[in-house]
């Protein structure tokens, strides 16, 4: 909603700062309608207790963005460290051939690609497994 469309609902002028405050409570109220936006807002504009929610809305969104990114943080480390033990069980299984349920689980870790790059990048053995999956996904 714009300022304008705030002040032709309401019949306020209100200042860019106060339209400021207005339209984040109007943003946090998610998919209100407008003229019903309005409605409430002339019969609790001046409410402590509005203010006082939204406050709470915006540290808990607050909250809520270090939590994801905390939450993204830890999957970047997992994912890491998926991929190191992939590069692990790889090298593993390349010392001794007949380890195949090591180069299995390295295949479950992180995909057959991963582990046919990995190889490559590596420089080791691509097994017959390897050359059947490239040979199926060229297209």
């Amino acid at each position: 909603m714009t300022q304008k469309e705030f002040e032709e609902r309401t019949g306020l002028k209100v200042s860019a700062d106060y339209f400021a405050n207005v339209e984040k409570v109007y943003m946090a109220a998610g998919d209100m309608d407008k003229d019903l936006f309005c409605k409430e807002w002339m019969k609790c504009r001046s409410s402590q207790l509005v203010a006082e929610l939204y406050r709470e809305t915006e540290r808990l969104k607050e909250l809520l963005k270090e939590r994801n990114a905390e939450l993204e943080a830890a999957e970047r480390k997992e994912e890491k460290t998926r991929y190191s033990f992939a590069d692990f069980l790889l090298e593993q299984a390349e010392r001794d051939c007949s380890k195949y349920a090591l180069y299995n689980e390295a295949v479950e870790l992180v995909g057959h690609a991963h582990i046919i790059r990995r190889k490559m990048e590596l420089d080791l053995t691509l097994w017959d497994d390897d050359k059947s999956y490239i040979l199926e996904n060229l297209d």
